[in-house]
């Protein structure tokens, strides 16, 4: 049975998981991860992962954040006034926000607090500064 190498077009399963919860949806339960090795279609420590896989091999995959995703920073966790919210949207702790910056760029962040008309917004990756593990499956080799 082949292992797979650089330029094997490759379907993977996955879930990510932090600090022994889950953090995202397990792949086996929707469509594989379908990329090329050696693209950069995916990030690399993933791709470094699965290189030399057979099919229907598994793995855990240790991933330091602070390279993948990048350290927790205070300063990307930032206050606001909940009337720049639209007219009618109560901000919630634990929701998703597409701030509108100056020059057109978006952004996401994060209300992890609500005071008032005082709202707490973190830009941080929800990854960030957290230890992160791939749970991995080869499950097809082109």
């Amino acid at each position: 049975m082949s292992r797979a190498k650089d330029g094997d077009r490759v379907k993977v399963h996955y879930s990510v998981k932090t600090d022994g919860e889950e953090s995202t949806p397990d792949t086996g339960e929707t469509q594989p991860l379908d990329f090329t090795l050696g693209r950069g279609e995916v990030k690399p420590e993933l791709e470094r992962a699965v290189e030399g896989m057979r099919v229907g091999e598994s793995k855990v995959v240790k991933i330091v954040s602070e390279e993948d995703y990048g350290p927790y920073r205070r300063d990307q966790v930032f206050e606001v006034n909940s009337s720049i919210f639209p007219q009618g949207q109560q901000p919630q702790p634990g929701q998703e926000v597409l701030l509108h910056l100056q020059g057109g760029e978006e952004m996401m962040a994060r209300i992890l607090e609500v005071s008032g008309d005082r709202v707490i917004l973190d830009t941080n990756h929800p990854l960030a500064g957290r230890e992160v593990n791939l749970d991995i499956m080869l499950a097809e080799i082109n």
